[in-house]
């Protein structure tokens, strides 16, 4: 009879949990996950038979009413034995409750229906060179970002101020925004990933967009890849694909065991 363990992931055990990552061939993003630990230790998970590693499984609860059920891995040797399933069930009763987002892999979607996961949009991961000119307006000012004024300006959405607090901390991170009225209207944060560079923007201005891009890479090393992760109900985004001549990379589903009102 098999002894099959779910438990909370140790922190000493976080180096190990990002090399079974990257042995398997998966991109994580260090700072994220370091960060988010740092927040929500009690929802990192690690499975074992038999006192031997099987898998991880994020299940994180941002809040009472939303959850994000992430990095779910099975090592290749325990593949197609079911614990895939008896992970993502755990992770379920974790989030018990929660509308709970999870992004799938295309073609895989029926895995999650069977857990009563419904698609909703598609998003992708794009790339483009730094050493692309970005024409942008002179008249527009980027500016450096505190965490008071980025707190303050995502306090309505903001669900664990003290991820937020990690990410700005850490050395790894920029942080770049053009204000109005004192007040920003457009943000944009770059940090390490892949052989290059992903950038997290937040704007409704394609000038400003242009602008924050352009200052984030204007110092970066000649020729590096930068990535942003873009959804089809993204139309701004989706402009600044087509403007930047972006390569799609990879593309996943994002779904939902049930919508909020």
């Amino acid at each position: 009879m098999r002894v099959f363990i779910i438990r909370e992931l140790k922190q000493n055990e976080l180096a190990f949990f990002l090399t079974s990552f990257e042995n398997e061939g998966w991109d994580n993003e260090l700072t994220h996950i370091a960060c988010l630990y740092e927040s929500y230790p009690n929802d990192f998970f690690i499975a074992y038979k038999d006192e031997v590693l099987v898998g991880y499984v994020l299940a994180v609860k941002e809040s009472e009413i939303f959850g994000t059920i992430s990095n779910l891995l099975v090592l290749k040797e325990f593949r197609s034995q079911g614990f895939g399933k008896e992970l993502l069930s755990f992770a379920l009763k974790h989030l018990d409750g929660c509308q709970i987002a999870i992004d799938s892999i295309q073609g895989k979607e029926k895995i999650y229906a069977a857990f009563g996961f419904k698609p909703y949009y598609e998003s992708s991961l794009f790339s483009f060179n730094s050493s692309i000119t970005i024409h942008t307006n002179s008249n527009i000012t980027v500016s450096d970002v505190s965490l008071p004024s980025f707190l303050e300006c995502n306090k309505n959405s903001l669900k664990n101020t003290s991820y937020i607090s990690c990410i700005f901390n850490s050395n790894s991170t920029l942080c770049k925004a053009v204000y109005k009225d004192q007040l920003i209207s457009s943000y944009a944060i770059l940090f390490p990933y892949k052989n290059g560079y992903k950038i997290v923007l937040a704007s409704s201005d394609i000038d400003e967009s242009l602008s924050l891009l352009s200052n984030l890479t204007q110092d970066l090393e000649y020729s590096r890849s930068i990535y942003m992760e873009i959804s089809q109900i993204e139309q701004l985004n989706a402009v600044l694909v087509n403007l930047l001549n972006m390569e799609k990379i990879s593309s996943t589903i994002k779904m939902y065991n049930k919508i909020l009102k």
